[in-house]
């Protein structure tokens, strides 16, 4: 077959038609050949082929018929043609369209008429006019019929043209597959096969005959005397260049050919065979599967034949029957098979032998019975079922026989389990028949019969009667099975006096499935141990030498025997034993191999040389897991570091007992050495182990202990690990058993001690002082210092601690149980009292800042401290600790703390005295200076660094305020110089604060109220505590100076009467009084004398702490003459008078109206 690019292959077919060049070459190939979906009738101008040229066949795709294929050319252009001159029938279209799926269908390109020069009318009657018979139109084909002969869709196939002047009679057939719309192509969209019809059956019986047949695996089975069931698979080769199925429609037969002695053939019966499909590459081949019924038809020549097949090499069957070929669609019938197929025989089946034998009790005295496993070696494909196979034989001079059970003689190995019965001549023994016989012993076994599952099978009894073996029982090879067989294992075992180069090793097992035969095992040298099962695969390694005692096997069958082990354990390579004993220690199984030299002796014969190698396999220690610590103590310190005592259950999973004597461990946390534990006459036992370590816990590394302590201290328990360091057995350290013990890692896990008090609790804080920041006016951030801070600690370890430092961060509990503010103590130096129960440190200058939106919270505490006498504020939090340790220094962080700190308020101010006013003035006001003195019970300090102003409250009226500037209290009585402004904001406050006023002049105390009010300070936190203020006080009088001093004078005349009067006024405040007006009553001696309503001529003002004499006041008299005749002798004199006066003035700028009274004013009279 040649292709080209892919498009329509033309395929020439036959040794009829031959190239120049090579035979089987393409005629015709087309590049992308897509003929119409009509198929058109060829009807007309078709040339001539002429006798042994078809070198004009190029001009054909000029021709009308190529129509159809405008790119049809021909490939080869030179072609000798031989044909035969007789005309038949073309090969049978099998043109039934299938429902669904690609179709084949057929046309005749031209048909030359017979040589005998006949009519064209005559050639066109013997033109078949369709393809698949002799009959025109009603052809026998079911799908080429009329009705498709006319539907051009269906391409039908055309009519036969008659030519002219036909030289030879010749078909040419192309073949094309057309597509369906449900079904693609093929590979190549179109094929097409120009066939030459009057040589395609010898084509197909050529590719038949030219086939070879093989059979590989064969089996007979349910024989009976006239038939088996036969199954094989075989493969056809060398089956031709054409993909195609073989059919063979009648049973074929079976002939044994190729006879010794050259006997002639004869047919031993007949099989069906099913159809074989060939393909693939060239040559094709295909797949021979015989699942069949094979009908004897000669039973004596079967069971000659079966006889040979069992003896010979090879033997011969000839098959033969009719066949038929499918190709392209196409059916070639009235084919015919006729094979000869070699296959290999069974060869006398030369390999038997006996692999285990055992004695029973036999059915009487004179015999013993017996049970046998005998190997059969069939060289052979062919397998055969026999059924109930029955044997006899001779041992030594006792005949015997034997019997199989439904054996089915494989391919291959078989094994038979026998049991028979052996006579025992008088006097004897079958030990000493056996002994007699050696131990290579040769049976010679006959075949008696054989009971098929069909019953006594004529055939195939004949060739079992005839069955000869040799039988070998050799009983080093069955005491060599018995060993390979058996299984040794260990129950227990234990490892003591170890040495560097020893140990002993004591043990108990047993060897089980050890055969049929009672028998003792012996091993007259040590035996090398290996270990194998290594990880990743590894090699076997040597690891020492073991001496074995006897074991003995018995009892019943499979045979066991008990292993008692004493021996000494001789290391041969201790790097190889260090690799073990780690794995060991590590592994939850290891395997040891035995190897070495057995004797088995068994009838009283000793079977030396046997081949010993068995794997014992026991548990490891995998690492003795899940160890728990039982108790865990650290009972004191000392220079060496901190005593660690704990008891640690570790469970042994193995059956190995060793004794590791002394065993050192490195103390580790986070993979660093932070002690050292060490245990004595340590024998770790299968199962619960207590071990017991004692050592000391110490480091340099104070980051590593910090985070144990602390983790240890919070919750997180402890998670150290105690890792093998060394063994100590009878003063020596075995390398490799410290090897192995450098492996063990053991976990030490301890929950965190469960305290029945904080490590850190009742924290103080006798005094602190808060200070605000004037560039924050929030005042949520003041920053607090605090000395003698002490809090509770409580350890929970017995030895020693120090605390050298301390680190705080605490948070400030609302009433709702909220944190409402923070500080955060950097660490600073602490120390712990000489009890070691109280620790002390100090707060210098943190902030105490409010936490985000608890600013109303924030300021709530400040009231309370401003406001109450005490205040307990609830704090949690966290201390991290410096401590000093006898195993090293360590930072220990986050020891909880909470509860409440006790603070001593400041009771709302309540206590302010108020002295030394001095007026100093103001335009709008009464500006006064006053000392302020405001005791603070607590310990606590407030440094605001701005002023503080408190409102002044006279008889329910605000009269004015009082300035703190620079205020800042400390504990104690705190004094400050403020300032006063007394103004009377609306008519009511005026009068009062003029009543205030007289009373000042008048040096009489005010009893007034100091609250503060939003706004009192720059801060916003501490609005709400100094609005809360309330503090009574009682304000001073101006301190006792006199207004009139000094003696005035009164100018009295008689007639008319009249009276003035001249008054010395000293300004006792520290600021100008101007007078304004002056009402007065003057008194002598009890009685009214006159008054004076006096408005100055210019307002009088006097200066601080000045005396200036009034302008004239004219008295009014209110007394008569007659009385004032009565005192004129007393007028002769200096009088002392007492005034009550009002007077309107201004001190500095602010006007007021006071009253003053003072008597005893000295006056001197002049008339």
């Amino acid at each position: 077959m040649a292709e080209k690019k892919m498009g329509l292959v033309g395929i020439f077919l036959g040794s009829s038609i031959r190239t120049r060049a090579t035979a089987r070459q393409p005629l015709f190939a087309s590049n992308g050949f897509s003929p119409p979906v009509e198929w058109r009738a060829i009807t007309k101008n078709v040339p001539h082929v002429r006798k042994n040229s078809l070198k004009n066949l190029k001009n054909l795709e000029k021709q009308d018929f190529f129509k159809f294929a405008p790119h049809f050319h021909l490939e080869t252009t030179t072609t000798t043609t031989r044909m035969p001159a007789s005309s038949t029938e073309p090969p049978t279209l099998q043109g039934k369209r299938a429902a669904s799926g690609p179709r084949w269908a057929a046309t005749v390109f031209s048909r030359l008429a017979p040589e005998d020069n006949a009519p064209a009318s005559t050639a066109s009657s013997r033109a078949p006019s369709n393809i698949s018979g002799r009959n025109s139109r009603s052809s026998h084909n079911p799908s080429v019929n009329s009705t498709a002969h006319s539907n051009q869709k269906d391409a039908a196939f055309s009519d036969l043209t008659p030519v002219q002047k036909p030289k030879k009679r010749a078909e040419f057939l192309l073949f094309y597959c057309q597509p369906s719309a449900d079904a693609p192509a093929p590979p190549v969209s179109r094929q097409a096969l120009l066939w030459d019809h009057m040589d395609s059956r010898k084509i197909a019986q050529s590719a038949i005959d030219g086939a070879t047949m093989t059979l590989g695996a064969t089996s007979i089975k349910n024989a009976t005397d006239s038939t088996f069931i036969l199954s094989s698979i075989g493969k056809v080769t060398n089956a031709g260049f054409l993909d195609a199925t073989l059919n063979f429609p009648t049973p074929v037969k079976v002939i044994w050919t190729n006879r010794p002695n050259n006997a002639p053939d004869v047919q031993l019966g007949t099989l069906t065979v099913a159809p074989i499909t060939v393909g693939g590459g060239l040559p094709k081949s295909g797949d021979i599967q015989l699942q069949t019924v094979f009908n004897i038809a000669d039973t004596k020549a079967m069971g000659t034949f079966a006889d040979y097949m069992i003896n010979t090499d090879t033997f011969s069957w000839l098959l033969q029957g009719g066949a038929s070929a499918t190709a392209f669609g196409v059916n070639f019938n009235g084919l015919s098979l006729n094979k000869v197929v070699t296959v290999g025989g069974m060869k006398g089946l030369k390999d038997v032998s006996i692999q285990s034998f055992a004695p029973l009790a036999g059915p009487t005295s004179a015999s013993v019975g017996l049970t046998a496993t005998i190997l059969l070696v069939n060289p052979s494909d062919i397998s055969i079922e026999l059924g109930d196979l029955f044997m006899k034989f001779m041992l030594g001079s006792g005949p015997g026989t034997l019997q199989a059970s439904k054996v089915f003689l494989g391919a291959g190995n078989t094994m038979l389990d026998t049991k028979g019965v052996v006579e025992i001549p008088p006097g004897d023994s079958l030990s000493n028949q056996i002994q007699g016989l050696g131990n290579n012993i040769q049976l010679k076994v006959e075949g008696d019969h054989v009971e098929s599952p069909a019953g006594r099978v004529g055939w195939l009894n004949d060739a079992v009667s005839k069955l000869r073996l040799t039988v070998t029982m050799n009983l080093t090879t069955i005491a060599q099975n018995i060993i390979l067989g058996a299984n040794l294992s260990l129950s227990s075992a234990s490892i003591n006096q170890i040495q560097e180069n020893s140990f002993n090793l004591v043990g108990v097992g047993a060897v089980t499935n050890a055969g049929v035969l009672d028998a003792t095992l012996k091993f007259p040298k040590p035996v090398a141990v290996f270990w194998t099962a290594r990880p990743n695969s590894a090699a076997d390694i040597k690891i020492g030498e073991l001496s074995l005692s006897s074991v003995a096997v018995g009892g019943d069958i499979p045979k066991r025997g008990e292993i008692k082990l004493s021996t000494t354990f001789q290391v041969t390579d201790s790097s190889n034993m260090a690799d073990f004993a780690t794995y060991m220690i590590q592994g939850t199984a290891f395997s040891w191999r035995l190897s070495g030299e057995a004797t088995a002796n068994a009838f009283g014969l000793d079977i030396p040389n046997l081949s010993l190698s068995k794997v014992v396999t026991l548990n490891g220690f995998n690492g003795l897991p899940n160890p728990n610590i039982k108790s865990f103590d650290l009972p004191n310190s000392d220079s060496n570091g901190i005593h660690v005592v704990t008891t640690a259950e570790v469970s042994n999973p193995s059956t190995i007992t060793i004794d590791i004597g002394s065993a050192a461990f490195d103390l580790m946390y986070n993979g660093v050495v932070i002690g050292a534990l060490g245990s004595s006459n340590t024998v770790l036992v299968p199962g619960a182990n207590s071990l017991n370590l004692d050592g000391r816990m110490k480091s340099g590394d104070s980051s590593l202990l910090s985070g144990l302590f602390t983790t240890f201290l919070t919750g997180g328990g402890l998670k150290a690990t105690a890792v093998g360091k060394s063994s100590t057995v009878n003063n020596q350290q075995p390398s490799w058993l410290n090897k192995a013990i450098k492996s063990l890692s053991l976990p030490v896990s301890l929950p965190s001690p469960q305290l029945s008090s904080p490590i850190v609790s009742n924290l103080q804080i006798p005094s602190m002082s808060l200070t605000f920041d004037p560039s924050d006016t929030s005042g949520l951030n003041p920053r607090l210092t605090a000395s003698g801070v002490t809090a509770q600690f409580s350890s929970p370890f017995s030895f020693r601690i120090g605390v050298t430092g301390a680190q705080a961060n605490l948070k400030f509990l609302g009433s709702s149980g909220q944190p409402f503010a923070e500080i955060t103590v950097p660490m600073g130096p602490a120390s712990l009292d000489a009890s070691g129960k109280v620790v002390t440190l100090s707060i210098n200058d943190q902030k105490l800042s409010a936490l985000a939106g608890q600013d109303q919270a924030f300021s709530e505490f400040m009231r309370d401290v401003v406001i109450q006498s005490n205040v307990n504020v609830a704090i949690q939090g966290s201390i991290i600790a410096q401590a000093d340790t006898d195993a090293g220094s360590a930072t220990i962080s986050g020891l909880p703390l909470s509860g409440s700190i006790p603070i001593a308020g400041l009771n709302g101010f309540a206590g302010i005295i108020l002295s030394n006013v001095v007026a100093i003035g103001g335009s709008d006001n009464v500006g006064l200076s006053i000392n302020t003195m405001i005791p603070n019970p607590s310990k606590i300090s407030l440094f605001l660094k701005s002023e503080v102003f408190f409102s002044v409250f006279l008889n329910g009226a605000n009269i004015g305020e009082v300035t703190v500037p620079d205020f800042s209290m400390v504990p104690g009585d705190n004094t400050y110089s403020a300032r006063v402004k007394l103004r009377g904001v609306d008519g009511n406050a005026a009068n009062i604060l003029n009543a205030g006023l007289t009373k000042f002049i008048n040096n009489q105390a005010n009893p007034v109220l100091l609250p503060g009010r939003q706004g009192s300070s720059i801060y916003r936190s501490l609005d709400l505590a100094l609005s809360s203020l309330n503090p009574p006080a009682s304000f001073p009088g101006e301190g006792g100076s006199k207004l009139l001093v000094g003696t005035g004078l009164l100018n009295i005349n008689i007639f008319p009467i009249s009276l003035t009067a001249v008054l010395p006024i000293r300004n006792p405040l520290g600021t100008t009084l101007t007078l304004l007006q002056m009402s007065a009553t003057v008194s002598f001696q009890g009685k009214s004398i006159g008054t004076v309503t006096h408005t100055f001529s210019r307002p009088m003002a006097i200066g601080s702490l000045q005396t200036v004499s009034t302008e004239p006041l004219k008295l009014n008299p209110i007394i008569s003459l007659a009385a004032l005749n009565l005192i004129l002798p007393i007028l002769q004199q200096s009088l002392a008078i007492d005034v009550e006066s009002t007077i309107t003035a201004k001190i500095d700028g602010f006007p007021t109206t006071i009253d003053y009274n003072q008597n005893g004013v000295p006056i001197s009279v002049r008339l």
